[in-house]
């Protein structure tokens, strides 16, 4: 198989690396989280992602990658379509793309800056979903393996172009982790126990006693605050905030775009 198929590459950089090979380990991990990332990447480009979803075992197997190409010139690998049905490597292709544009932001140390001025949610989720996954492959910069950066390509959606991740790019990839993304739209209902004024958040608890603060415009606060009953019920209608590094569906803050009701609980 040659490199002709390839979707996506990647390449381990470093004069170690002209004599001899990434370690299993090393390798294994950025492999892992590279496969992560493009499963994630079909389930936000079909609008199907939410936090902590994984695709059904027939499109993960659709989605699969396998080594077509390894020069060792520091050490390089095309990765190509585990099946040659169209349909497969058409959503695959798609995306392989998506990665690239996304792993874009990251190389450019951009991530927060879309964050704050692209409202795709599909695209949130994405760059926040795939953070510990990015990290595991920059962490393998400086490491044991003797990679001094990393280069990632996708020859069908830009040929003439690869994304590089040097420690620099790992160390703002780190530093990142405690930022916030938004996810999927969705309704809120807590009782309020506790009323911020200086910032406009009040904190509820929701079912089950979970506690969540939820981030308020100053006429909504306003309606709350002046509320005659002590604790009122609210229903607040807007997005979840996600720190970058946490794992699973939980969140404790919410961007309320819209308070829907306060009433007594």
């Amino acid at each position: 198989m040659t490199n002709e198929r390839a979707l996506l590459t990647i390449r381990f950089v470093g004069p170690e690396l002209q004599a001899r090979g990434m370690p299993i380990y090393e390798l294994g991990t950025a492999f892992v989280a590279l496969q992560r990332i493009v499963n994630k990447a079909y389930l936000a480009e079909t609008d199907s992602l939410t936090k902590g979803a994984v695709p059904e075992k027939t499109i993960r197997k659709s989605l699969a990658l396998q080594i077509s190409a390894h020069e060792r010139r520091s050490d390089f690998f095309a990765l190509a379509p585990l099946l040659t049905d169209p349909t497969a490597v058409k959503a695959l292709t798609a995306a392989a793309s998506f990665v690239y544009d996304v792993a874009k932001a990251y190389a450019a140390k951009k991530v927060v800056d879309i964050l704050k001025s692209d409202k795709s949610e599909s695209k949130h989720i994405f760059i926040g979903s795939i953070h510990a996954d990015v990290v595991n492959i920059v962490n393998r910069i400086d490491n044991i393996g003797g990679c001094e950066s990393i280069e990632i390509g996708a020859p069908r959606h830009a040929p003439n172009d690869t994304l590089r991740f040097e420690a620099e790019t790992r160390e703002y990839a780190r530093r990142i982790s405690y930022e916030r993304y938004l996810g999927r739209s969705q309704e809120l209902i807590g009782d309020v126990f506790k009323l911020y004024p200086n910032i406009g958040m009040v904190e509820v608890r929701r079912s089950r006693g979970k506690k969540c603060k939820v981030f308020l415009s100053e006429p909504d606060f306003e309606r709350v605050r002046l509320s005659k009953i002590p604790s009122p019920r609210i229903r607040a209608f807007g997005r979840p905030r996600y720190k970058m590094g946490a794992e699973g569906p939980q969140f404790d803050e919410f961007e309320a775009q819209e308070l829907r009701s306060v009433s007594e609980a």
